[in-house]
């Protein structure tokens, strides 16, 4: 079993033990498929529980994200995309990922990923 599917099967468990049903209602099922949601989507299970009110890094990071995901349907139709670019702990990341759950919140597929990753996938020729 990989780290993140322990980490999913985690969050799982932990939502009934919190919910105090013990047996899986209606609403630990919502918040359960919201989980895998956020697992396929490949965002880093550090970010599932994180609430953007909660964000200490650039105040300017935080203003375009705001905005952005405000308005997730009209940029997304429209084709408008935000790039973020800065030291370490500034919030890029924290930021990205709010977005991808806010589209995928209203409906929408998405897939975090970093440039490492891609240029992985593009020279990886095994």
């Amino acid at each position: 079993m990989f780290i993140v599917d322990k980490k999913r099967e985690e969050a799982k468990v932990d939502i009934i033990n919190g919910c105090g049903c013990k047996i899986g209602c209606s609403t630990c099922a919502v918040k359960r498929r919201y989980i895998d949601m956020l697992s396929d989507a490949n965002i880093p299970c550090v970010y599932w529980d994180l609430k953007y009110s909660s964000f200490s890094g650039a105040v300017t990071i935080k203003s375009a994200t705001q905005n952005y995901a405000k308005s997730i349907r009209k940029n997304y139709a429209s084709g408008l995309c935000i790039a973020y670019a800065g030291t370490p702990g500034t919030g890029k990341t924290f930021s990205a990922c709010t977005i991808l759950k806010t589209a995928l919140a209203a409906g929408y597929s998405a897939y975090y990923t970093t440039l490492t990753d891609m240029a992985h996938y593009l020279t990886d020729f095994s």
